[in-house]
């Protein structure tokens, strides 16, 4: 014990594992009956959730507005709503966008249902008195064709709405053959109207990444009308539900990341194939450090990007980094420091 009767503690991080903070802690290779709590391994408390739709295909020429008034409507006087729904392809250069997502349901997505992954289980080996094993047998079910729901916080004049229902009307139409998908769609025989959702969760710093889905061949099945229910004296804030179906769904294979990252650069891939033994899939960066000319070079200006980094604890994390283009909170002209005289 030290001359001044404190005990000493020993908090050099060690390099023979990421867990240690303490020389006799170690959470991986050894018991701790006690619970002692590590500083470097902290409880996962839930952040903040963001997500992110890929910009679908959706044909938009003028045959196809033709065909429906509402997208008539839309075309003279929203456009920049169905512009959101179409990724640069239309036979009609005048509604296409060059944003790899759309913005829109990112901002005013309001809570996301994730879906668990369970496997179907099989008994196997029963003997005649009637012993056997259940084993697990697949997953297959939990993770292809099924659905989830995202509530929205609308504005006044009903944009996530009215993106919706030209979205779900041309789902319809194309399946109907009332309207054509793009010739681009028909040449490359792909399904123009779905789109890949990416679902993050960051940590408090709103860039750290926790956790990290994505669900593929998404496509909305409902317009909640029901919500505009008549009662008097009502004056609550319009939110509602949309459902959407998926085709199949992983979370946590850092391909999503990789992935997430292609669809910003419009499907050039910066990055070397992912492998086990290659760790440059990824810009990588230093904990606190933004990569300006590997953001604003290499990604054409994109607005945001997953990265790599190292922290001070040896321990590989990703981060997601906007750039310039995105809503920054101001403070008012008029407001003044907030002091008090004596």
């Amino acid at each position: 014990m030290p001359e001044d009767g404190k005990i000493s503690v020993t908090t050099e991080v060690t390099g023979d594992t990421n867990f240690k903070l303490y020389e006799d802690l170690d959470i991986v290779n050894k018991y701790n009956p006690f619970r002692i709590h590590d500083d470097n391994h902290d409880h996962f408390v839930k952040g903040i959730p963001i997500i992110f739709f890929s910009t679908p295909k959706i044909n938009f020429s003028e045959f196809n507005i033709s065909k429906n008034t509402f997208f008539s409507y839309m075309y003279y006087e929203e456009a920049e709503i169905m512009k959101s729904l179409s990724y640069g392809v239309s036979d009609s250069d005048k509604i296409a966008s060059h944003s790899p997502f759309i913005k829109l349901l990112t901002n005013t997505a309001g809570s996301f249902n994730t879906k668990d992954t369970t496997a179907r289980t099989k008994e196997v080996g029963e003997t005649f008195y009637g012993f056997k094993q259940t084993l697990p047998a697949a997953s297959v079910d939990s993770i292809t064709g099924d659905e989830f729901s995202i509530k929205y916080h609308d504005y006044k004049d009903l944009p996530v709405l009215k993106m919706h229902k030209l979205w779900f009307e041309y789902a319809e139409a194309v399946r109907r053959g009332v309207m054509a998908p793009s010739k681009d769609a028909i040449n490359k025989r792909y399904i123009d109207y779905v789109s890949s959702v990416y679902y993050f969760i960051l940590d408090m710093d709103f860039e750290t990444i926790l956790f990290y889905s994505k669900y593929t061949g998404v496509a909305p099945t409902n317009l909640p009308y029901s919500v505009f229910s008549m009662e008097m004296g009502q004056r609550d804030v319009l939110e509602y539900d949309i459902n959407y179906v998926y085709s199949y769904k992983e979370d946590l294979n850092p391909a999503i990341l990789v992935d997430f990252n292609k669809i910003v650069t419009s499907g050039q891939s910066l990055y070397h194939n992912f492998t086990a033994n290659t760790d440059s899939y990824l810009p990588t960066t230093k904990k606190g450090q933004f990569s300006a000319d590997e953001l604003y070079t290499k990604l054409n200006k994109s607005t945001v990007q997953v990265e790599k980094y190292v922290d001070s604890y040896n321990k590989t994390k990703f981060k997601l980094v906007f750039d310039g283009n995105k809503i920054q909170p101001k403070t008012s002209p008029n407001s003044t420091p907030n002091t008090t005289k004596k």
